[in-house]
C-alpha cells in the first residue's frame, strides 16, 4: 500500500506546553494513541471503515512564537486523500479557540474556501489584502500575506500557485484591476475584481516593503504633493518624467 505525507501549519494562541496538554486531550478524545518525544506528538489514527478512510500516522511539532504562542507543523501519512480530514478532525476535538485565525475570520470567503486557505497559510503567515481575481478564465482568490502574494484556487484543494516570496518583490504596478509585480527574475499578473482590490494590495506591499517601486503609486503622492503646494508644476513634471521613463 502507497502512503503519502501531507503537512499543515497551525498558530496557536497559547505556549507550546499547554498546546501540548491541548493536542493530547483531543487525542484522547478520539482515541488516537499518542505518544511525546520531546517537541513533537506523536498519534495513531486507526482505519475508519465508515469514513472510507486508512489508518494515519500522525506527528505534531511544537515551537515557541513569542511568550505567548505557538506554531505547530501536524504531518500526516497515510495512504488514499483524507489527509486533511484527520488534520480537521483533530483541530475540531481541540477546540476553535486553540487556533489563530491569522486574518481569515475578516476575509471574505465561503466556508470552503476559508477551510482550505486555512491549510495553505504557514504558521507565521498573517493575510494582509485579499480579493477575488480571474485565472485562465477561472475564479480564484489572490492573497498577499506577510510572507508571499500567491493564487488560490479552492477547486484545486488546499495548494497555492503562482507563489512569489515578499522579499523578492521588486516592483508593483497597477493599471486599473490588474496588478503586475516583478521579483526574482520574472513577472506575474493578477487580475483582481476592482481598482480597489488592486490599490490595497498594492498599499500592502508599501507598507511590508517601503523600498518596492510602485510607479501609480507614486504619481499620485507626486499629484497630492502638486495640489497642496509642496511641489511646483515645473517639479511635478520633471519628476513624473523620471517615473515614467524609468
Amino acid at each position: 500500500m502507497i502512503t503519502s505525507e501531507q503537512s499543515v501549519e497551525w498558530r496557536l494562541t497559547v505556549p507550546p506546553e499547554r498546546a501540548r496538554a491541548r493536542l493530547e486531550a483531543a487525542f484522547a478524545q478520539l482515541k488516537f494513541p499518542a505518544t511525546s518525544h520531546g517537541d513533537t506528538l506523536h498519534a495513531s489514527a486507526p482505519r475508519a471503515y465508515r469514513k472510507n478512510r486508512w489508518a494515519a500516522e500522525i506527528d505534531i511539532e511544537l515551537r515557541p512564537a513569542g511568550d505567548r504562542e505557538a506554531i505547530a507543523v501536524c504531518r500526516v501519512d497515510m495512504a488514499g486523500n483524507k489527509h486533511l480530514d484527520i488534520v480537521e478532525e483533530i483541530a475540531a476535538a481541540a477546540g476553535e479557540d486553540l487556533f489563530d485565525d491569522r486574518g481569515l475570520a475578516a476575509a471574505e470567503l465561503d466556508g470552503k474556501e476559508r477551510r482550505l486557505l486555512g491549510h495553505v497559510l504557514l504558521g507565521d503567515e498573517r493575510i494582509v489584502a485579499l480579493g477575488r481575481g480571474t485565472s485562465k478564465n477561472r475564479r480564484v482568490v489572490v492573497v498577499l500575506t506577510n510572507r508571499r502574494l500567491f493564487r488560490f484556487d479552492k477547486g484545486m484543494g488546499a495548494r497555492a500557485v503562482d507563489e512569489l516570496a515578499l522579499d523578492a518583490v521588486e516592483s508593483v504596478e497597477r493599471a486599473d484591476a490588474r496588478l503586475r509585480v516583478r521579483g526574482a527574475g520574472e513577472a506575474r499578473e493578477f487580475e483582481l475584481g476592482s481598482p480597489d482590490q488592486a490599490e490595497a494590495f498594492a498599499r500592502g506591499f508599501r507598507d511590508l516593503r517601503p523600498g518596492v517601486e510602485d510607479p501609480l503609486g507614486r504619481l499620485e503622492r507626486l499629484a497630492a504633493l502638486r495640489q497642496s503646494g509642496a511641489i511646483t508644476d515645473a517639479e511635478f513634471e520633471r519628476l513624473k518624467g523620471e517615473i515614467i521613463g524609468r
